[in-house]
Parts: structure tokens; sequence; C-alpha cells
């Protein structure tokens, strides 16, 4: 363009590098601090939900059956 200059040119190149070099340090030093905190840990299972023994799991399947809970099963496809 005629009427832009030389030096109006230089000045906003260089302002757009300085302003994307301050982006990139700040994204690397939250990036850093990000990684050096590490991840969450995991939430731990409540033991009292859980059954104790393959006694239990298998009870509670044969009652859910017994109350008519589980309709479908897996073997049994209708046609």
């Amino acid at each position: 363009s005629p009427t832009l200059t030389t030096g109006q040119v230089l000045l906003s190149l260089i302002t757009f590098a300085l302003l994307y070099a301050l982006l990139l340090v700040l994204f690397l030093f939250l990036l850093d601090r990000k990684i050096k905190h590490g991840p969450e840990a995991p939430e731990e299972p409540h033991g009292s939900d859980l059954p104790n023994t393959f006694r239990e799991v298998f009870r509670s399947r044969s009652q859910g059956r017994a109350s008519g809970e589980l309709e479908l099963e897996e073997d049994h496809v209708p046609s």
C-alpha cells in the first residue's frame, strides 16, 4: 500500500512476534506446572459395596433370577 511505511510494517511484525512469543512462554509455563503436579489420585472404591466372596456374587445373581429381575439370558435368544 502506498500509505503504509516500512517502519509501520516492521513495528507490526515485531509486535505480532512479541505477542505470540509471550503466549508461547505462558503456555510452556502452564504446561510445566500441570506436568509437575501430575495426575489426580484415583478414587478408592467403597469396600462395603463390593461382595467379599464368590458365594455372595452367585447368591445375588440367583436371587435376581428368582425375583424376575433378569428377563433375558445371553444363551436364550428369541427367534
